[in-house]
């Protein structure tokens, strides 16, 4: 499990496109109630027109807040947008989503506090789509 700053760390030292403070903030933001906010994963998107994977089209990850007992998926890009979509998707098959016309992504929470979740991204941008999924084990 990685916090915002060892991803972002990790992304940099990589040569990766990183998380900017501007991109984590929504997401603190969305969990500011809850606290004990945290990163569970993370991973790039891909072109869908020709299958190439690229952390610099963006990423979407999970988060989870352990007060609340919740999940969130948020999706970043630094494309030109025209819409993404951030889900997140419990293991028995709830989810929890939200579409947005500018980066970042933050869907609606999800309660799981002990099931395995599913982060699930979307971007269209110069009419191509980029998707990104990142998945607990079990899931």
């Amino acid at each position: 499990m990685l916090s915002a700053a060892a991803a972002a760390a990790l992304a940099a030292s990589l040569g990766l496109f990183a998380p900017t403070a501007a991109h984590a903030a929504p997401a603190a933001v969305a969990a500011a109630s809850c606290g004990d906010s945290y990163v569970v994963g993370s991973n790039g998107l891909v072109d869908d027109n020709t299958g190439q994977f690229s952390w610099s089209y963006g990423y979407v990850q999970l988060w989870y807040s352990g007060d609340c007992g919740t999940n969130w998926a948020v999706v970043v890009t630094n494309m030109g947008v025209s819409e993404l979509s951030a889900e997140v998707d419990r293991s028995d098959g709830a989810d929890a989503w939200s579409w947005c016309y500018s980066s970042p992504c933050v869907s609606l929470s999800l309660y799981s506090p002990t099931l395995p979740d599913a982060a699930y991204g979307a971007v269209w941008s110069g009419g191509v789509e980029y998707s990104g999924f990142w998945a607990q084990p079990g899931y």
